[in-house]
């Protein structure tokens, strides 16, 4: 067992696994950028879900991929807010309440 959720990935099921789950941190990232047309509670959102991947970008260096189950539900979670985010600039109804 390696403790690195990159090299197992490689490791278990080579090139084929990993450069689809390199896509899927390269398409996390490019949706959790702040844009200007979002409103000031989405890119706070955005800047916090922003940092909390690079910091899980640096912890999958020493957790294996079986014990990240937060690292799957992370993605999930940036991927929502960034549907509500291109959505709130069409329709203000969805707009997040403090």
């Amino acid at each position: 067992m390696v403790h690195n959720t990159y090299l197992e990935i490689l490791t278990g099921g080579g090139l084929l696994s990993f450069i689809p789950f390199v896509f899927i941190l390269i398409n996390t990232w490019n949706k959790i950028k702040t844009k200007s047309n979002y409103d000031k509670s989405m890119c706070d959102l955005m800047v916090c879900l922003k940092a909390s991947f690079v910091a899980l970008l640096i912890t999958t260096f020493f957790i294996s991929e079986d014990k990240a189950k937060f690292y799957w539900f992370f993605m999930a979670l940036s991927s929502s807010a960034f549907y509500i985010a291109s959505f709130n600039k069409y329709d203000k109804s969805l707009i997040l309440k403090r």
